[in-house]
């Protein structure tokens, strides 16, 4: 069992004081902690501006300091997940595609925005603004008159105008069906964050299997293998761990995956092989 103790860094002396027995010889007064749980405690660095305070040596010192940085590919493959298996993923598809091609976009937090009023990018940050950009159905809100102040309130103004120009650029991408419908039809992006606008774009339609048909899907592999071997892998990273039985029926792909098979993560390799 686990016993976590969130925000550490807000006790007061007091607290932190009174929970020390526990962690020195694993007892509360009478109460003596099981030997299989183990206690992990969480808390913001100081420099990280959230109201927390330093943690005095005596606990510390009984302690395993451990530093947890945010990881951007982690952060983007927990973001198109789709937790319910509904087909919305939990961040909206112009905000994962933007964070793919700014990777710095992700958290950011220097001198000009530690104030306790700024709103600066995080982790926390993004996935607010995708939640108020998007119905429950994870569709674009068809009100964007508000996007702007509402990417400015969630992120602040630096990357919200950034989000903002590369959100026109997404929504006047073509349609994924008729991609599907005429692969060979559609122009390859050459610019960065068109590119990625598109790889995010269809990644999003071609994993949702109550969207997205088996025909559908296969022509829209067609339009995606022509694409640099990076741009896509993008494409069908959430495909392949959601479809990958659907993808191993499309010829284009099997010949895809035989010339890039250098570009595939090992996660994907175990996903196809057990299919």
């Amino acid at each position: 069992c686990v016993l976590f103790l969130d925000e550490l860094g807000h006790a007061k002396t007091a607290t932190l004081n009174a929970w020390m027995p526990l962690l020195k010889e694993r007892k509360i007064s009478t109460y003596r902690a099981p030997k299989d749980m183990f206690i992990i405690a969480a808390t913001n660095r100081i420099d990280d501006h959230a109201g927390s305070n330093s943690i005095h040596s005596a606990a510390i010192n009984r302690m395993i300091r451990i530093d947890v940085q945010h990881d951007v590919k982690d952060w983007l493959a927990w973001a198109s997940t789709d937790p319910n298996d509904d087909g919305v993923s939990r961040v909206h598809p112009s905000i994962t595609s933007y964070i793919a091609w700014k990777n710095d976009a992700l958290f950011q937090q220097n001198k000009e925005n530690t104030g306790e009023d700024m709103p600066f990018p995080s982790p926390r940050s993004w996935v607010n603004l995708s939640r108020n950009i998007s119905n429950d159905k994870g569709e674009a809100a068809v009100d964007k008159s508000f996007w702007e102040m509402v990417a400015h309130g969630c992120v602040g103004p630096a990357q919200a105008i950034q989000w903002m120009k590369f959100n026109e650029v997404y929504l006047k991408l073509p349609r994924w069906e008729d991609i599907s419908t005429n692969p060979d039809n559609f122009e390859i992006p050459n610019e960065p964050s068109l590119a990625y606008a598109m790889s995010g774009y269809l990644s999003d339609a071609g994993r949702q299997k109550g969207l997205c048909t088996t025909k559908q899907l296969h022509g829209l592999c067609k339009y995606i293998v022509r694409m640099p071997a990076d741009m896509a892998l993008l494409s069908f990273g959430p495909i392949i761990e959601k479809r990958h039985v659907d993808l191993m029926k499309s010829a284009v792909f099997l010949e895809w995956i035989k010339k890039n098979a250098h570009h595939i993560k090992s996660g994907h390799q175990s996903v196809l092989r057990d299919s």
